[in-house]
């Protein structure tokens, strides 16, 4: 028998807003032998005034201040009630802090989140306005420079340098004089010099001198001139050899690599690998690989362990589109790539596979795509794993990627987790997504013993992620759910289930996208959803796309005259535009899912661009991983792993027995076909 967790339901309690004593049972799973929790309008109505009290104390704006405090007092929420004194607090520093005032602030209070998050604003607010008090004095009197002295760090930071600059033209000679003092004892603790403008201000004696030189400090203006010479050998280099100049070329990268040698600790290491990495990237474009591989391995000596394996994918990959497979067999060894298998990321891990497969060992393939499974399987490069082990022997199931038990979650409940649930409840009811970002991040961090009754420690641990999953996905909190799920499956604390899937997978909506989209298969929709707003409808994007599918308001007015920005955030609107532009994709790039999506994301004047002057060829896996944009490259692959989940869950095996280039492709058709 399977057990269901008995969640509240946010659409159930839209009349608590306009009924004061209505009451209603909190979310979550069975609780055997604890009263459930009641939510009342007036818990619903304070947790509003809570946040509200937050942003208004951000702004400094009193009026709300007073406002939001008055009102909470007034709800008597009894959930609430704990946090009154935490508003008052907060009341009482905002009236404390007075120009040219130097405020007592307080400490972070970690007893919960909520707690921690407001007085943590409340410390970082009222040190703000201290340093600010210290620079708009006219000379630093005692409290001034005690303040400066014990707060130093607060005053160096990249924000206020400049503050700090201005601040020294106008003190008197003894304040700069204590000032350069506290400077120089700075760069003695830290080993780092400030902004070339405050070295004025420091006695540069011999011993000072010394220790810059034995420490190879050098300000950023100067680190700064260095790295951009670099950039423009490489960058010389690069412009060069595409003109097919390369005995020019080859002279400038040599330079550039003397010159790297000479100076790398004072070269920006990232700026450094991205462009030995582009370089070599545009160079194979060209298909000279040999000179892309020296590129790539050069891009080695500055890299991160992250940028690592993208190098040595880069080799990797040259190797493989080079056709070179032995030389690709030979970097794996020479790297000993296949001993550190289960500690490279996914990508790398999938393409030593997949060489090894084209070269006919299939034994050991196998083996490593059953390591890439069994390591992360929830990867884009694990379907394909799956997917090729299938083609290998049609014997291999799902069941390699989804374990087939589910957990018990018919289990008493904790007082403290029911108390910080019902929490969650209000917070998620009033729509305060502030306070509900602060009360997930509470209900991940309690403990695991105080989650279960009757449960022993190792059981409660196994557990907690599998509530806190469904938990988040009954209420509709997708994010909190993926961020629960994603967790816990890298860590390797819970298995790729069916509640894992459901959870990870949303389906809302789907009914809607069928009625506007009956040409499209709707598991593309609900994958693309899925990717762009998680089923937040009231999504916005840094850029200004809006709603489920994140529509950018020039692209809705194509096929909406009149369209103002609000209306895309409703869903009916969002998907009836969302769904056309796509459909246009589609059928521009004939059912090509890799360029639809990539126009989607990138615009369709990126891809134009990218056909015509990257080498794509009918490997489709090899054109997706030639997309020049990560975010868009990434993009593509977590649609193409959402429809796999999606068609899952309907039952649908296709899009694993189908060959990977037909599995990019969709289908258009005059009539719905779900």
């Amino acid at each position: 028998m399977e057990f269901f967790l008995v969640h509240l339901s946010k659409y159930l309690f839209i009349a608590i807003l306009f009924m004061s004593s209505t009451h209603a049972t909190v979310s979550g799973i069975p609780s055997l032998d604890l009263e459930a929790k009641k939510i009342s309008s007036n818990d619903i109505r304070a947790a509003k005034n809570l946040e509200d009290f937050y942003w208004s104390f951000r702004r400094r704006d009193t009026r709300s201040i007073k406002f939001n405090l008055a009102r909470f007092k007034a709800r008597k929420s009894k959930e609430l009630k704990p946090y009154y004194e935490l508003l008052k607090m907060g009341s009482r520093l905002h009236f404390k802090m007075k120009p040219r005032k130097i405020t007592s602030c307080p400490k972070i209070d970690s007893r919960d989140n909520i707690w921690r998050s407001y007085t943590s604003l409340y410390k970082s607010k009222c040190e703000s306005h201290n340093v600010n008090a210290v620079f708009k004095a006219k000379t630093l009197k005692d409290k001034g420079r005690n303040y400066l002295k014990n707060n130093f760090s607060l005053f160096s930071t990249y924000r206020n340098q400049k503050k700090l600059i201005r601040a020294l033209k106008a003190w008197p000679k003894p304040d700069q004089q204590f000032v350069g003092n506290l400077l120089k004892d700075a760069v003695y603790q830290n080993k780092k010099l400030p902004h070339h403008s405050l070295l004025s201000y420091i006695n540069i004696d011999p011993d000072f001198t010394l220790f810059i030189q034995k420490n190879r400090l050098f300000d950023k203006k100067n680190r700064g001139y260095i790295t951009k010479e670099f950039t423009q050998l490489v960058k010389n280099f690069k412009s060069l050899y595409l003109k097919g100049k390369d005995d020019q070329a080859k002279e400038y990268l040599q330079n550039a690599i003397s010159f790297y040698e000479q100076n790398s600790e004072h070269i920006d290491d990232s700026k450094a690998w991205l462009l030995f990495v582009t370089s070599g990237k545009k160079i194979a474009r060209r298909d000279d690989f040999e000179l892309a591989v020296d590129l790539f391995k050069l891009s080695e000596k500055t890299a991160d362990e992250d940028q690592l394996f993208e190098s040595k994918f880069q080799t990797l990959f040259s190797f493989y589109r080079d056709r070179e497979l032995e030389k690709a067999r030979s970097f794996i060894r020479n790297e000993e790539l296949l001993d550190k298998f289960s500690l490279i990321n996914s990508k790398l891990r999938f393409w030593i596979a997949r060489i090894y497969e084209e070269s006919k060992e299939y034994k050991r393939a196998k083996e490593l795509y059953l390591e890439q499974i069994k390591t992360n399987p929830l990867s884009f490069y694990s379907i394909l794993s799956l997917k090729n082990l299938r083609q290998l022997n049609p014997n291999y199931e799902v069941s390699l990627m989804v374990d087939a038990q589910e957990p018990n979650l018919n289990v008493s409940l904790q007082k403290e987790l029911i108390k910080k649930a019902t929490l969650f409840n209000i917070f998620e009811l009033a729509n305060t997504k502030t306070l509900s970002n602060f009360q997930a991040y509470d209900l991940r961090r309690l403990s695991a013993n105080k989650f279960f009754k009757g449960l022993s420690t190792e059981e409660s641990f196994k557990l907690k992620p599998y509530f806190l999953i469904r938990f988040f996905s009954g209420n509709q909190s997708h994010l909190h759910s993926f961020k629960v799920a994603y967790t816990n499956l890298n860590k390797g604390v819970i298995k790729l289930n069916n509640l894992v899937i459901k959870s990870l997978f949303p389906q809302k909506y789907r009914k809607r996208i069928q009625k506007a989209a009956p040409n499209i298969e709707d598991r593309v929709i609900l994958s693309l959803i899925r990717q762009e707003s998680a089923f937040n409808e009231k999504a916005k994007s840094v850029v200004g796309a809006r709603g489920l599918m994140q529509i950018m308001p020039a692209t809705g007015r194509q096929f909406k005259r009149n369209l103002r920005t609000k209306h895309l955030y409703s869903p009916q609107l969002n998907i009836k535009i969302g769904t056309k532009y796509l459909e246009n994709l589609l059928r521009n790039y004939e059912g090509n899912l890799v360029f639809a999506l990539a126009a989607y994301n990138a615009g369709p004047g990126n891809v134009r661009k990218w056909q015509k002057s990257i080498p794509f060829t009918e490997d489709v896996l090899t054109n997706v991983e030639l997309i020049p944009f990560k975010e868009t490259r990434k993009y593509v692959k977590l649609i193409y792993r959402n429809l796999f989940f999606y068609s899952l869950l309907d039952g649908s095996f296709d899009r694993l027995d189908f060959p990977v280039n037909n599995s990019f492709q969709i289908a258009l058709n005059d009539e719905a076909k779900h």
